[in-house]
């Protein structure tokens, strides 16, 4: 659907694959904004249309109640939630990371970092996740290793290209997979933490009983 305004042409979305993370970033950071009604219909419209504020502001009422129940319809569709494990971006093929249990300390701490704030992270997101493809037989493929600062420029890329559609069953099935792991991860670190405390209280009862000595001649040197 195309909207003209001001004599420039418009594209109106009318189904999620249609709306760029880039623009869903925008609506969620208009949506939390506490403002009016108006404004935030009009900020709604400029998020997913791209039609600048001003110019939306000088259009007639018929006009915006015309983009306001085109955009309420996008809205109430159901979003996707099926995984696309391989995608085609600018002539470049990406595959979603195939094996999440085995994700480098590197992935883990960037993701982990970026999930702290989902939304306005979510391409970065996506760039860890979905990365080039290196090998292909049918089904299988491996993804280059991860770069975070090659992953920072597929980021921006994914930005405007990647939709909110693939976007969502991504993040879908992988919060998913990142509870569950997350649960054995805390539990395993549970289980050592408890196994360190325990070598700690006995390296402590060792001191006590038997390191009185190398204290004070640690402390003695520390005078002298």
């Amino acid at each position: 659907m195309l909207l003209t305004l001001d004599n420039k042409e418009y594209f109106v979305p009318q189904k999620w694959s249609q709306v760029s993370i880039e623009s869903y970033q925008k609506l969620m950071q208009y949506v939390v904004d506490e403002s009016d009604e108006f404004t935030k219909v009009i900020t709604t419209i400029h998020a997913l249309t791209k039609a600048p504020i001003e110019v939306l502001e000088k259009c007639k009422k018929s006009d915006i109640e015309k983009l306001s129940s085109a955009v309420s319809n996008l809205l109430n569709i159901k979003v996707n939630t099926t995984l696309n494990m391989l995608i085609e971006v600018n002539g470049i093929e990406y595959g979603f990371h195939p094996n999440l249990e085995e994700i480098t300390f590197a992935e883990f701490v960037d993701l982990d970092n970026y999930l702290s704030d989902p939304w306005p992270n979510m391409h970065r997101i996506m760039a860890v996740l979905y990365r080039p493809v290196t090998k292909q037989n049918k089904k299988k493929y491996k993804i280059e290793d991860y770069d975070s600062t090659k992953c920072m420029k597929t980021a921006d890329i994914f930005k405007e290209a990647l939709s909110v559609a693939t976007v969502n069953g991504a993040s879908n099935f992988f919060l998913t997979i990142a509870n569950e792991y997350l649960v054995v991860l805390q539990s395993s670190l549970s289980k050592k933490q408890k196994k360190m405390l325990k070598t700690t209280e006995i390296q402590k009862n060792n001191l006590i009983t038997n390191g009185g000595g190398t204290e004070l001649s640690t402390t003695s040197q520390m005078v002298s």
